[in-house]
């Protein structure tokens, strides 16, 4: 045996963690999409390679309880926290917050390693702690790794007589004379391995060797793997009690080691490198005195994302958030693939389009055949000047300016006019060709936001979606939803007409008594060119409108849901039949002038010139000749509804009042 001044110690190295792009995406998915604010545990494999001491990180990392994955015979499992705040990692670093569930879990994975009666190599079961915050708003990622660390001096020395060619002994006083008998773990493939590192940093460096280049005195430390100190100090503690220890036995030893200072017991913040990763190893000298603390390293994500993979996580965040954090039956499924058309591309249409991608919507066809006029962009949020010197298309410029805030909607803009009954600048056969047209494209639509700036080109679209939803064959029936403005109010009104609409009231025609019958294009004065509205009228409007379709959209029965206004949902009665969001008004009025709502519904007119059935009836019996008089003759209508004689029965009426 060499002399004492020939020993060598063990040093026990933490590994370095290689932490790959691709576990990165994956774990912010899984957070965001799978988890949410839940902050359970759950395992992680990392894969570990003993000769470089590395343990990497991949994707596939997230996927403990794959066979596939978990059968790779170098792994470490590992507990992974993706939490919901900055402070929780901070928290996470605290080793007094679970020091005996932290010493307990390393005490039992190590006694059940290396006691395994299995020839097959396990997984290292010596668990790391990886908490893990992603700030999806900035996509920063802050995170911790921290490792199990048993700090205990191990020195050793060649030794012909043992069976190894090695003696390890512990240079505390109360262990003098007692060394680490190899023999009592060599029973599995685990501990076999243990051995072989062991053989490897120390038999091969000193037993074969006797010159002064590979002797012991010349390499003084020798590196092992940082949980061979756990297996070998309970090695060291069954050798001095001669018999087998519980871990319960083991702790109790440890901590009063511990107390003397021979034993230290830690988590250590492992050394993080990755050559094919750019990453922020310090936080800046602000943020580090907010955060006091040194394990905190970030990592940005952004580097690694298109443009479109940022836009697309981070512009439903909002949505996403009242689910998580507010309602948790809240489904954004049952409205974010809507397809929305929009009729009339002005302030209003703008207004509602900015809203409805807030919320998620992406699929869009606006009309309108009016050209971007100077005035324009300072009212109507999708047009610049540019599209007023370059004389865009409303409905293409909306669609352009839509395409460039949110890359990934899918949107049209269609250049048409929606026909007006006696518009004497089309022929009755180019009035059917739009009818067509209108028809087709509510067909092709969920929602018809009906927002032109005058009553007579709302009509058609109205009478089209009555039409549609009592005689076609559809999982749900069009919703209608028209706003008007006035100077300082507006009214929103939502409809499907058909038999199962609950709301029983009436639509944004049901007050008229007579209809225009003729084309006012020509007649409209100057001063009437123009809305003249307060400007935050069509804010209001626009907003009132989206939400709405929001509110319906969460109610059991959708678009058929009831009316009911805030008087209404007062009554615990009525709570189950309730969106999650709130009200289902079916007509609201907003008066600016002084900051007032009205939820009364519309009264149903069962001769009203655009919803009545004798007028819906008559254009599903014979389309093409019942609109084509109309067209030539728009005061047809109020005789096909039955307004005409509604009108002369009032009449009569009032004549035998008066007498």
């Amino acid at each position: 045996m060499i002399q004492d001044s020939e020993r060598g110690s063990l040093k026990f190295e933490l590994p370095k963690l290689q932490i790959e792009v691709g576990f990165w995406k994956a774990a912010s998915n899984f957070k965001y999409n799978v988890l949410k604010s839940n902050e359970d545990s759950f395992e992680i494999l990392g894969f570990y390679n003993q000769e470089t001491n590395i343990i990497r990180i991949r994707q596939e990392s997230l996927n403990a309880n794959n066979k596939d994955y978990s059968a790779y015979n170098n792994s470490v499992i590992g507990k992974l926290s993706l939490v919901n705040s900055l402070s929780t990692v901070l928290c996470s670093n605290d080793i007094e917050h679970d020091y005996d569930y932290q010493l307990e879990s390393t005490i039992e994975n190590a006694r059940k390693w290396s006691n395994s009666s299995t020839n097959n190599q396990e997984n290292f079961p010596f668990t790391f702690k990886m908490c893990i915050y992603f700030d999806f708003k900035t996509q920063i990622v802050y995170y911790s790794a921290l490792f199990p660390n048993l700090t205990i001096h191990f020195n050793i020395e060649s030794d012909k007589q043992s069976e190894f060619g090695i003696k390890i002994t512990s240079s505390l006083p109360e262990y003098s004379g007692l060394s680490v008998n190899l023999n009592n773990i060599y029973k599995n493939s685990n501990s076999n391995a243990l051995i072989a590192t062991l053989k490897e940093r120390v038999t091969i460096n000193v037993g074969n060797h006797t010159n002064n280049e590979t002797n012991i005195e010349q390499k003084k430390e020798f590196h092992c793997p940082w949980f061979f100190s756990t297996l070998l100090t309970i090695l060291l503690f069954e050798e001095k009690y001669n018999r087998p220890l519980n871990t319960n036995e083991i702790i109790t030893f440890l901590k009063e080691s511990s107390m003397n200072g021979n034993i230290i017991f830690d988590l250590r913040n492992c050394f993080i490198t990755n050559k094919h990763v750019k990453n922020i190893v310090t936080i800046s000298e602000k943020n580090m005195k907010e955060l006091q603390s040194e394990y905190i390293l970030l990592f940005d994500l952004k580097s690694y994302l298109t443009p479109h993979e940022l836009q697309q996580r981070i512009s439903t965040m909002n949505i996403d958030l009242i689910k998580w954090r507010l309602i948790p039956n809240f489904e954004p499924i049952h409205f974010k693939n809507l397809k929305f058309l929009i009729v009339g591309s002005g302030t209003l249409g703008c207004s509602v389009a900015r809203n409805l991608i807030g919320w998620g919507i992406r699929n869009f066809t606006f009309i309108d055949n009016s050209k971007v006029s100077l005035n324009n962009p300072i009212r109507q949020c999708l047009f610049t000047l540019e599209d007023a010197k370059n004389k865009k298309n409303k409905a293409q410029a909306a669609v352009e300016r839509l395409r460039y805030i949110c890359p990934d909607i899918h949107a049209e803009g269609i250049d048409f006019e929606i026909p007006i009954l006696g518009d004497s600048t089309l022929s009755p056969e180019q009035f059917l060709n739009s009818v067509d047209k209108t028809k087709n494209n509510i067909l092709d639509s969920d929602v018809v936001m009906l927002l032109t700036d005058n009553k007579e080109s709302r009509w058609l679209p109205t009478v089209l979606v009555a039409l549609l939803n009592r005689y076609c064959d559809r999982k749900r029936p069009i919703l209608c939803i028209t706003v008007g403005l006035g100077f300082d109010s507006f009214i929103v009104v939502r409809n499907t007409f058909t038999e199962a609409d609950y709301s029983a009231s009436g639509c944004y025609f049901c007050g008229d008594f007579s209809i225009n019958s003729k084309n006012n294009i020509f007649d409209i004065p100057v001063d009437q060119q123009c809305s003249v509205v307060r400007m935050g009228a069509s804010y209001f409007a626009s907003s009132i409108a989206v939400e709405l379709v929001m509110n319906l959209s969460q109610h059991p029965l959708t678009w058929n849901a009831p009316h009911l206004s805030n008087e209404f949902n007062k009554s615990e009665k009525n709570n189950e039949n309730k969106s999650l969001l709130g009200t289902t008004p079916q007509c609201i009025r907003g008066f600016l002038a002084d900051f007032s709502f009205c939820t009364d519904p519309i009264q149903r007119n069962k001769s009203c010139i655009a919803c009545s059935n004798e007028l819906i009836d008559q254009i599903h019996k014979d389309e093409i000749n019942t609109l084509t008089e109309i067209f030539i003759n728009p005061r047809k209508v109020e005789s096909i509804s039955g307004l005409s004689n509604f009108k002369s029965k009032v009449e009569e009426s009032v004549i035998e009042n008066f007498n």
